[in-house]
């Protein structure tokens, strides 16, 4: 976690597009939303799967009688972020796809400018089997300055901070073991994947009820 905590860092500290790919439960979306608090941008979170392209992004439609137009009156959030973050990126409609597009590459929407954006973050599952997720435009992906991918990982670390050492080298064996045999093709007792995040949730529930 320590090394993809690093990366985020630096590319959304140079105002990087960045897309990060990897299994439920890596720790994308926390990494990201430390990293922003921890340079002090401002952000607005956004998830795809849940979002509507016109309240979330490109703005409500209202009639300007004055100059006989339609505009589209945004969010302050919006407005006022510096960081886009969208999470679940592939599970969102096609519509609001192409606003990320062009917020993507013009810093706007709609071709109006968000005056204060300095990048946009992006995160998604790969579409793999057991995700139900959508291919994405591959101008889309190409839009972002750079991609990474999470590599699922009991973080040492945090296991740690929040339980102790003791339990977290248990923990890690168990995990990295179970592992093995997920990846291992040959295996006729097929294992379902277990993310660090079920890890983490397991473990504390444990300790409430043994």
């Amino acid at each position: 976690m320590a090394k993809n905590y690093t990366k985020v860092h630096d590319y959304i500290k140079n105002e990087f597009n960045v897309l990060i790919v990897g299994p439920a439960g890596t720790g994308k979306t926390s990494i990201v939303k430390k990293v922003c608090n921890e340079l002090g941008f401002k952000m607005k979170y956004i998830d795809a799967s849940l979002a509507d392209e016109f309240v979330d992004l490109v703005g409500i439609p209202a009639p300007d009688h004055e100059n006989n137009v339609i505009k589209f009156f945004k969010t302050h959030d919006l407005l006022d972020a510096e960081v886009i973050v969208v999470d679940e990126l592939n599970r969102g409609s096609r519509g609001f796809r192409n606003g990320i597009l062009e917020a993507s590459l013009e810093g706007a929407i709609k071709g109006e400018k968000l005056p204060n954006l300095r990048c946009l973050v992006a995160m998604m599952n790969p579409n793999e089997e057991g995700y139900q997720v959508d291919d994405l435009d591959v101008a889309l992906i190409d839009r972002f300055d750079a991609r990474l991918y999470f590599e699922p990982t009991i973080d040492m670390r945090y296991f740690t901070d929040k339980f102790n050492r003791d339990v977290a080298k248990v923990v890690k064996k168990w995990w990295d073991d179970y592992n093995s045999q997920v990846k291992d093709k040959s295996n006729k007792n097929k294992k379902v994947y277990i993310s660090p995040r079920r890890m983490d949730k397991v473990v504390a529930g444990f300790q409430k009820i043994p």
